[in-house]
């Protein structure tokens, strides 16, 4: 199988030892076998190198790094990097055995594709997984600019669920490692799209790891991360685009902050019922500057006279989910038109 072609798996750490076994023996685990893993340590300062170890005779690359770089994991490929492939794993996420050999076949049947993307669950810090609904209703390929409505929307992957070509993701300037962490995948795959076709794996390829949701949502939230970082992703995406020629970009960014700024009147909510005011105030200011029309939304105006009289009495919240929950999203959407059904080779079964 050496005469197949090179795979590069990629894993940054930063104290993630309680997982490392499991994400590097799901890469080393992989049915496809000309694959090279190399682990970027960011400094971390619990017990990885200890347990990354015993992974070197196995042929696992090691790179120590003096500082967690964060997106600039990214960014060092060129130094580290050999495969005509490449798969980004976060250290605490885990691959199916078959991903690598499914993702491979699809693209070498098809050089115009730039990425496959396989379904994935979740799981979490105790090993539990949680059965989620696939996103579309097939597997299948697509040209990448029909994708980038849905990437400009919603988040539908983590880096774990998408095998890269290599040549695609130097097109795309690496990373912007400007863009925040929670939405560098998104804006990746955002990018791949620009420059190059699409395929999807219904199948569930991946385990992504779920913190526990209610503390790390309430720390993104309440340090009003979450509506900067999602304000730059969108503006991102529409400063890109428009270097390259996508005039279409500006009415999809403008669906994407109203549904986000809708989004805010969740959070909202729940500052107001805890009488967090001036949390509440700086999300509501936030929302109009993001969407004027959201003045006219029904629960803004509610949210706006709560404040007023600092009396959150007539409200009704949703507390932040939790990570079972997922389990109960309905998918199953129809991929974008012009999309062509696939089988696992990625051979052609329909158009349409």
């Amino acid at each position: 199988m050496k005469n197949t072609p090179l795979v590069s798996i990629i894993i940054p750490n930063f104290n993630h030892s309680r997982y490392l076994d499991e994400s590097v023996q799901s890469a080393l685990n992989q049915t496809y076998e000309n694959i090279e893993i190399i682990i970027n340590d960011n400094a971390s300062t619990d017990n990885s190198v200890e347990v990354l170890s015993k992974y070197v005779d196995r042929g696992v690359i090691i790179n120590k790094n003096p500082q967690n770089l964060y997106n600039f994991n990214y960014d060092i490929l060129d130094d580290w990097v050999s495969g005509k492939y490449l798969l980004l794993l976060c250290a605490d996420d885990v691959l199916r055995p078959d991903f690598i050999r499914r993702a491979v076949d699809i693209m070498e049947n098809d050089p115009d594709i730039g990425f496959v993307h396989g379904e994935r669950d979740y799981i979490d810090e105790n090993g539990i997984t949680t059965e989620l609904d696939p996103f579309f209703n097939c597997s299948f390929r697509a040209k990448g600019l029909d994708m980038l409505p849905i990437f400009t929307i919603t988040d539908i992957g983590q880096s774990a669920q998408a095998l890269i070509r290599y040549s695609a993701f130097k097109e795309i300037d690496l990373h912007d490692t400007e863009s925040d962490h929670l939405n560098i995948d998104r804006e990746q795959w955002f990018r791949l799209s620009m420059v190059s076709d699409y395929a999807y794996i219904r199948d569930k390829m991946a385990l992504i790891r779920m913190p526990e949701v209610t503390s790390e949502t309430t720390r993104i939230v309440e340090t009003f991360y979450h509506p900067i970082a999602l304000y730059h992703t969108a503006k991102s995406f529409e400063h890109w685009a428009l270097l390259r020629g996508y005039d279409g970009i500006e009415e999809r960014v403008g669906l994407a902050l109203k549904r986000f700024a809708k989004e805010c009147i969740g959070f909202t909510k729940v500052f107001l019922k805890r009488e967090k005011y001036n949390l509440a105030k700086k999300y509501l200011l936030f929302m109009k500057l993001v969407d004027r029309t959201i003045e006219e939304d029904e629960d803004y105006k509610l949210c706006m006279d709560a404040l007023n009289r600092k009396d959150a009495s007539g409200i009704q919240i949703d507390e932040y989910k939790k990570s079972s929950n997922y389990s109960r999203r309905k998918r199953n959407y129809d991929p974008p038109k012009g999309y062509v059904i696939i089988d696992e080779k990625g051979q052609c079964i329909d158009e349409r």
